[in-house]
């Protein structure tokens, strides 16, 4: 799967089930600016950055903890 099709496809929907829409936006916006990651553009380097950075907020460990942060991290790393 490539980079910007995961995120859209496996990480944003397992957000979205749990915070809802509007959360996830912020979770990623917060995410991409703490990663540096470009909106367009997204190669392999930056999609694992995006998800570090989205497995590190406060918000996500605390609801998922963090065992269930690090089992999304290791979905999400293996989607590429």
């Amino acid at each position: 799967m490539e980079p910007f099709e995961a995120l859209e496809n496996v990480v944003k929907k397992d957000l979205e089930l749990v915070f809802g829409a509007g959360m996830t936006a912020l979770i990623l916006i917060s995410a991409r600016q703490k990663a540096g990651v470009p909106i367009i553009g997204m190669d392999t380097k930056d999609y694992l950055n995006m998800v570090k950075a989205i497995c590190e907020d406060e918000r996500v460990k605390k609801m998922w903890g963090e065992a269930g942060v690090q089992e999304r991290y290791t979905k999400w790393i293996s989607c590429l």
